[in-house]
């Protein structure tokens, strides 16, 4: 006899991809229009984001994408996401 599947998430694709699906995309992610705390995460991602072409830069959980952009436009590297959300 089979055990049935269970999980122990704490959410799943279903919840992300309702929370996502009013967002208007792309986003982006920029210093001018930033809220205060915002910046402070922008300026931590520009100091430690690769400083070359060509690197590549990976963002686990990356819904709607806008620091993954906001990296990839300072370094000038290729971003890519992971994220359980095909809508985000």
């Amino acid at each position: 006899m089979t055990e049935p599947v269970t999980s122990d998430a704490l959410t799943d694709e279903l919840f992300w991809d309702a929370y996502w699906q009013n967002l208007k995309l792309p986003v982006a992610a920029d210093e001018a229009k930033a809220r205060p705390y915002e910046r402070e995460i922008l300026k931590v991602l520009k100091r430690f984001a690769p400083k070359h072409a060509g690197s590549r830069i990976v963002e686990i959980g990356g819904a709607p994408g806008g620091y993954l952009a906001y990296i990839a436009r300072a370094s000038g590297g290729e971003a890519y996401a992971i994220d359980i959300s095909s809508v985000g």
